[in-house]
């Protein structure tokens, strides 16, 4: 089962051998390709490397998808959204983090941090007017 396959490939992940967690996670995916689990498991450990991060948000977009109302895919999406750049979908997949995990709002300095971070990187945030700023005195 796909819970069964999770709890392994998380073991094994612990212990360092996060190329032996993929392969139990994609042997078990064979059977239970809609298994949100396995798919934030796999987002997980692929966004982790610089190379297997594309994969990676393939893998966390599914999670999001298959598990709407789960707080920790969203979180996760947003993250990816951040490092694509996309402000307003980042902060947008946050708050719907927040709704879902409300002690979040106080707790998951994390993502308190990247929401402030992208509020002010959008149009008229004080870093996006610093960059212009830059830009025109070169």
């Amino acid at each position: 089962s796909g819970g069964a396959a999770a709890n392994v490939a998380r073991r094994q992940a612990a212990q360092g051998d996060t190329l032996a967690a993929l392969l139990t996670l994609r042997t078990a995916l064979h059977s239970a390709a809609l298994d949100p689990e396995l798919r934030a498991l796999a987002a997980d450990i692929l966004l982790s490397r610089p190379e297997t991060a594309s994969e990676g948000e393939v893998e966390a977009f599914a999670a999001r998808v298959l598990d709407p109302d789960s707080p920790s895919a969203w979180r996760r999406w947003a993250f990816v959204l951040a490092q694509q750049s996309r402000q307003e979908q980042s902060i947008a997949a946050l708050d719907r983090y927040f709704k879902l995990e409300p002690l979040a709002v106080s707790s998951d300095l994390d993502a308190i941090r990247l929401r402030a971070i992208q509020v002010r990187m959008l149009p008229g945030g004080d870093i996006t007017q610093r960059a212009l700023k830059k830009e025109m005195t070169r």
